[in-house]
């Protein structure tokens, strides 16, 4: 006897490698929350903020938790469905532009000091924004893969 259509069937190759790319990018935006996204600079002393001290790290952490629970369910056998695979698009897009914002301009709460010295100080990007960037682009994927095989394609 053949399983009713997505009851007991087991997913596609796609949807167990879209939670696992979702599952990886959620550790390593949890991993990259904590790590050094910024420093700061007048030339005569430097500080190095994390994600969780600047920056949208805090955020960054919340969406990683997110990712892993969509990511962890997929790698266990759950079928991909329309709202997790949207849900994990948008997260993963909405990380890396944040992550490319902050890689370009830094963190809005320490570009705001090199604009209040008139660009004295500088701030410069650090791993844990580079490390954001590559969890929002694997979530990205990963968001896409589910969908992809949510539709059969």
């Amino acid at each position: 006897m053949e399983p009713e259509p997505g009851v007991g069937a087991e997913p596609g190759v796609g949807g167990r490698f879209a939670g696992v790319l979702l599952t990886v990018a959620g550790g390593l935006g949890g991993i990259a929350a904590t790590l050094p996204w910024s420093t700061i600079s007048d030339g005569e002393e430097t500080r190095t903020f994390t994600g969780l001290t600047v920056g949208d790290g805090r955020i960054t952490l919340m969406v990683a938790v997110v990712l892993l629970v969509i990511g962890a369910a997929h790698v266990s056998g759950r079928r991909p469905g329309g709202t997790e695979a949207a849900v994990a698009t948008l997260l993963g897009a909405g990380v890396a532009v944040f992550a490319v914002m902050d890689l370009v301009a830094g963190p809005a709460s320490l570009s705001s000091f090199r604009t209040l010295a008139a660009d004295q100080i500088s701030v410069a990007p650090a791993s844990g924004l580079v490390l954001t960037l590559v969890a929002g682009l694997l979530a990205l994927v990963g968001g896409w893969l589910l969908r992809r095989g949510r539709h059969g394609g």
